[in-house]
């Protein structure tokens, strides 16, 4: 196939997967919905009195309750700091005070969460929802491309991680989907290393970096894991096959990655010295 015939059907799915997030998120980016189970809410006091609140019909989980009780809390506190030109460092509202920066999943140095900053926040997260499934969708399938696959099945290969289960089940607890987004983005890193293109260093960089900065540090060690792995397959069938390693490159990017997010890494790890779930 041409260069530019592939390269516009390239544009062509790219454009698709916009589109499809777009109209999956409709209901937040144009209309009065957020991605938070919000209805949890009239289950706690005081919105529990409220005669004006309706209960909740559906089985109480905990966990979407930290959406409503801590992410959105979270992300308002880093949003109006930084409409101040600051950074919330600290948070005054929860005990006598408490680290913020060192929360992890306060996530204050996630590039795509300083869009908050200029929107109203209950809409900002449902643009940053939105976004991160275009990531997701489009890393795997520019992966996807990497590996040779045509447009077809690599976009179907997109759109099935982005819209599969996993990432949708998660959406309410923004730290954990927005950490596994990046996951293609590393193992797309790692192929164009071995494909001998110079963007390889910096995507693999920066896809290693902002799945910590995200803000889930779980998530994190698995994309690093399995960037990892998949980087020493590559280098033992290379090796195999007397073909060049590229080793300088692939501990250059790791070794950038882990400069880029040691300003939310450090402040944590001393912050769970401190922590009863430290250990």
């Amino acid at each position: 196939m041409p260069q530019a015939h592939a390269s516009k059907l390239t544009g062509l799915v790219l454009g698709g997967l916009a589109l499809l997030s777009v109209l999956f998120w409709a209901d937040c980016l144009f209309g009065p919905n957020t991605p938070l189970a919000a209805d949890h809410q009239a289950e706690m006091e005081p919105w529990r009195s409220e005669a004006d609140l309706p209960g909740t019909t559906r089985q109480w989980d905990s966990l979407l309750w930290d959406g409503v009780a801590q992410f959105y809390p979270w992300r308002l506190l880093a949003a109006r700091a930084l409409r101040h030109g600051e950074l919330a460092l600290w948070n005054p509202h929860q005990f006598c005070g408490y680290p913020f920066a060192a929360n992890g999943q306060s996530a204050l140095f996630y590039p795509p969460n300083w869009l908050l900053a200029f929107v109203e926040v209950k809409w900002g997260l449902g643009a940053l929802a939105a976004l991160h499934y275009l990531l997701a969708g489009a890393l795997t399938y520019l992966f996807c491309r990497e590996l040779r696959l045509r447009h077809l099945p690599a976009a179907f290969a997109g759109i099935t991680y982005a819209y599969g289960g996993f990432i949708v089940t998660w959406t309410e607890l923004p730290t954990l989907m927005n950490s596994a987004a990046w996951l293609p983005g590393a193992m797309l890193g790692v192929s164009l290393i071995y494909g001998r293109i110079r963007w390889g260093v910096p995507v693999l960089a920066l896809s290693l970096a902002m799945s910590v900065l995200a803000g889930h540090f779980q998530i994190a060690a698995y994309v690093w894991i399995l960037a990892a792995l998949y980087a020493l397959a590559r280098l033992a069938w290379e090796g195999a096959n007397q073909r060049q390693m590229h080793v300088g490159a692939l501990l250059g990017a790791f070794a950038l990655g882990a400069a880029l997010s040691c300003a939310e890494v450090l402040p944590t790890l001393e912050l769970g010295l401190s922590s009863p779930r430290g250990s």
